[in-house]
């Protein structure tokens, strides 16, 4: 679970509790993640395919409360 939260805190990196799946899959590949990583961030963070991923939303899908990031 610290790895996810280390990743999206790294891709909001202006703090706006906002990340861009495009920016997310750019990150994700300097860091050599795999496809299917990478599929499964999209899958579990942005199920409805809006293109981004919110902190609430991610801490709801994680089970942690926003500010315990």
């Amino acid at each position: 679970m610290r790895s996810y939260i280390n990743t999206f805190l790294a891709v909001d990196r202006n703090k706006t509790g906002i990340v861009f799946v495009s920016d997310l899959e750019h990150y994700l590949k300097q860091h050599h993640a795999t496809e299917e990583a990478i599929n499964e961030w999209k899958q579990k963070f942005d199920p409805y395919h809006t293109g981004f991923i919110t902190r609430n939303g991610f801490c709801e899908r994680l089970g942690v409360e926003p500010a315990q990031l």
